[in-house]
């Protein structure tokens, strides 16, 4: 295991009173790890000069916020799990050089809820706010029950990723919308409630705001 302090930081775009760089340092402190965890309050122009950045080992890793999840998604050399099928990340591990991304978005949606019992029941209907990269996460983590109705409202259905174009070395592959790539993907992974919770049974709809739209 290495033994080098960490390098993290979270990306985004009008984050300045996040706290996220509080709250990872004290968690770090207190798990006796050694690192810093900084923002990177970013306009879309600086992508890809950050994306150099971590490729030159800068940052060990880093997480990722709105509205990069979809461009930072893009940039990476492989996705894992729920980011391959949804194309959006919340973390960037460096490994040699190379970007691989994970989102834990849905995962943590799911265990917040049913830790709180308002998972959705059989046959309940549950509104999605957004259709950004939190969005995306939260509709898929809801398609692992066998909704009556999965509703989501935005205030338009596709928006531009902020100025910025893809990199002509992203691997090709078939683009879909992300409320394709959900429906699809839902039957290959499984939740964090059938792994270790027990289905919580007293709520019958859900609701959730993407940040990413406000």
């Amino acid at each position: 295991m290495s033994t080098q302090p960490l390098r993290l930081c979270l990306v985004g775009a009008g984050i300045s009173h996040s706290p996220s760089p509080v709250m990872h340092q004290a968690a770090m402190q207190s798990s006796g790890v050694e690192g810093t965890y900084v923002l990177r309050d970013l306009a879309p122009a600086e992508i890809d000069g950050f994306v150099d950045e971590l490729r030159q080992g800068k940052y060990t890793g880093c997480n990722v916020t709105t509205p990069y999840k979809a461009v930072m998604a893009e940039r990476c050399d492989r996705l894992e799990g729920d980011a391959e099928s949804l194309g959006v990340v919340n973390t960037i591990t460096v490994r040699g050089g190379r970007l691989v991304g994970v989102t834990t978005d849905a995962d943590g949606f799911e265990l917040a809820l049913s830790r709180a019992s308002m998972w959705p029941r059989q046959g309940a209907t549950a509104l999605v706010l957004g259709a950004g990269g939190a969005a995306a996460a939260v509709a898929l983590a809801l398609t692992r029950v066998p909704l009556l109705r999965l509703r989501i409202a935005a205030r338009a259905t596709s928006r531009p990723c902020h100025g910025i174009a893809a990199p002509s070395r992203t691997r090709a592959r078939t683009r879909q919308s992300w409320s394709t790539r959900h429906r699809s993907a839902s039957t290959h992974f499984r939740s964090p409630r059938e792994r270790c919770l027990p289905r919580a049974a007293s709520s019958t709809s859900g609701t959730a705001r993407d940040p990413s739209t406000s």
